[in-house]
């Protein structure tokens, strides 16, 4: 990181919902590690596979928090997702601005949309000014479940 002097990492978790109260408190709800998605499969007797399937989308927010300790200033945080596979994802950048004060911190939420493309574990790695500080798994589970389609009548 900037040196020995901080930022440090005081937490980075996978949620559910964040809220911010009026009074800058955060409440982190639902803090994950797994994730089941369940995929709607159609059976239909001699029918093959059509269509384009979209990956699940789970809502899900990262959420990363520094205190600077004796650092003041601005540093760049990423954020990389790799696959199960290994495939790196595109990373997220975003400035992070440390006051005076060491226990004063930056928090960065990163809400999205997370498209369970693949099923096992996903981790989210964290860099502060280039050195990674931390990585965060989630494990996705895929449970298909066969809905059956009755015949047409015609």
């Amino acid at each position: 990181m900037a040196g020995n002097d901080g930022p440090y990492l005081n937490y980075a978790v996978v949620c559910e919902k964040v809220l911010r109260e009026t009074d800058d408190v955060l409440s982190l709800i639902r803090i994950i590690d797994r994730a089941t998605v369940t995929i709607p499969v159609a059976a239909v007797p001699g029918a093959g596979a059509h269509g384009i399937t979209l990956p699940p989308l789970i809502p899900i927010s990262f959420v990363v928090g520094l205190k600077s300790g004796g650092f003041v200033g601005s540093v760049p945080i990423k954020v990389r997702i790799d696959t199960p596979s290994g495939a790196e994802w595109p990373e997220s950048e975003t400035p992070a601005r440390f006051e005076e004060g060491e226990d004063r911190g930056a928090v960065i939420i990163f809400a999205m949309q997370f498209p369970a493309q693949e099923e096992g574990v996903y981790w989210f790695t964290v860099q502060v000014s280039g050195e990674v500080v931390t990585r965060v798994p989630l494990h996705v589970i895929k449970n298909e479940v066969t809905q059956t389609v009755p015949p047409q009548i015609t």
